[in-house]
C-alpha cells in the first residue's frame, strides 16, 4: 500500500445535503468544523481533482481502507469531459455577460444549456 497518511485528509464534517444530477451523478454539500490553516490549504489545493471520498461516523485508520485502484482520467489536463464541458461554459457565459449583460447565474446559464443539448439530442432520438 502507497503511504495513505500523505494521502488521506481527515476533517470532522458532516453531509448537509445531496442532490441528484441530469446525469446520474450526486453532488454532495459537505460544512466542515474549524479546520487548522494546512488543513484549509490542503481542501483548497484538493478542489477540482479527482480522488475518492470516504466518509465515517468515526475516524478512519489507514489499513480500514481498501487498496484502491488508480484514478485516471483522458486528458492531460486532468479534466474529466464533464469538467471540460463546464469549464468552456463558464467562459462563454463570462463573455456573453460581459457582452450582452446577462444577469443569469453561471449555473444556471449551464443547467439551461445542457437542457437544450438533452432536448437535441432526444430530438434526433424520437423524430
Amino acid at each position: 500500500m502507497t503511504n495513505i497518511k500523505k494521502e488521506l485528509l481527515q476533517v470532522p464534517s458532516q453531509i448537509t445535503k445531496v442532490e441528484t444530477l441530469l446525469d446520474k451523478t450526486l453532488k454532495l454539500s459537505v460544512h466542515t468544523q474549524e479546520l487548522t490553516a494546512s488543513d484549509k490549504a490542503v481542501l483548497f489545493d484538493l478542489q477540482n481533482k479527482i480522488g475518492w471520498f470516504v466518509f465515517a461516523e468515526a475516524e478512519i485508520a489507514p489499513e480500514d481502507l481498501v487498496e484502491l485502484p488508480k484514478l485516471t482520467t483522458e486528458f492531460k489536463s486532468q479534466k474529466t469531459p464533464s469538467e471540460r464541458l463546464r469549464a468552456i461554459l463558464y467562459v462563454w457565459w463570462d463573455h456573453l455577460g460581459r457582452e450582452k449583460g446577462t444577469h443569469k447565474s453561471s449555473d444556471e446559464f449551464y443547467r439551461n444549456y445542457i437542457e437544450k443539448i438533452i432536448d437535441n439530442i432526444k430530438q434526433k432520438i424520437n423524430p
